[in-house]
């Protein structure tokens, strides 16, 4: 009897058993290699779902910012890196921009006493951090619970950059908000610092410029 299996004759009387082996291993490959083929095409055309790649944060980020410089641009600029999920604003930025525009005369207004004052407070809460060993406690503002380590923390952090501003002449009254939010635990990782370096030096800079013009204003126009 003859069969004809995709498009393969067998015979099991004439052919010989070797040769039959030979063909049904043939028809086996032939029959595998069809449905991997079918699997492949079901998997592009039924469900492109599997085909999706989780968009990359970094590209997100590059992908916001301006390409040219507007007066849009600031904005932007300070806004995009919410969408990785890091952005530049912190609590004692607030009362940065504030002292820089109502009080643009003050010392403690100027670029200097700005950018060194949320640098001393930064270094002093993780020198605070370090000594009393409170990495891993409780952070206050998240886990709602004031351990007495952190709360000694709090305090010497806080010395620390009262002393070094003033040693420094850079004197800065939010800066002790920077200090109190690393020894309280609400900055703890290396990105975090750097992203409040970031923005104090946006806010230094900004706020600069807007102190200076209302200097200019303030000034009494000569006669």
């Amino acid at each position: 009897m003859t069969v004809e299996f995709n498009g393969l004759l067998l015979d099991d009387l004439e052919i010989d058993p070797l040769r039959r082996e030979a063909r049904l291993l043939l028809v086996g490959e032939v029959a595998d290699d069809h449905l991997q083929i079918v699997i492949a095409r079901h998997q592009l055309f039924a469900e492109p779902q599997a085909l999706i790649v989780a968009p990359d944060k970094g590209s997100t980020l590059s992908a916001s910012l301006p390409k040219t410089l507007s007066p849009a641009a600031p904005p932007e600029v300070m806004w995009a890196p919410v969408a990785a999920g890091r952005p530049f604003l912190f609590p004692s930025l607030g009362p940065t921009a504030y002292l820089q525009a109502a009080e643009p005369a003050h010392p403690a207004s100027r670029l200097y006493n700005t950018a060194v004052g949320h640098l001393v407070g930064l270094g002093a809460g993780f020198l605070a951090v370090v000594i009393l060993g409170v990495r891993d406690a409780p952070a206050v503002l998240t886990d709602h619970q004031l351990a007495a380590a952190r709360m000694w923390a709090a305090v010497i952090a806080l010395l620390v950059t009262v002393l070094v501003c003033l040693l420094l002449k850079a004197t800065h009254p939010p800066a002790g908000a920077t200090t109190l939010l690393v020894a309280l635990g609400s900055i703890k990782t290396a990105a975090d610092a750097i992203n409040l370096i970031i923005g104090v030096v946006i806010i230094a800079i900004v706020g600069e410029v807007v102190r200076r013009v209302r200097l200019k204003g303030a000034m009494p126009r000569s006669v």
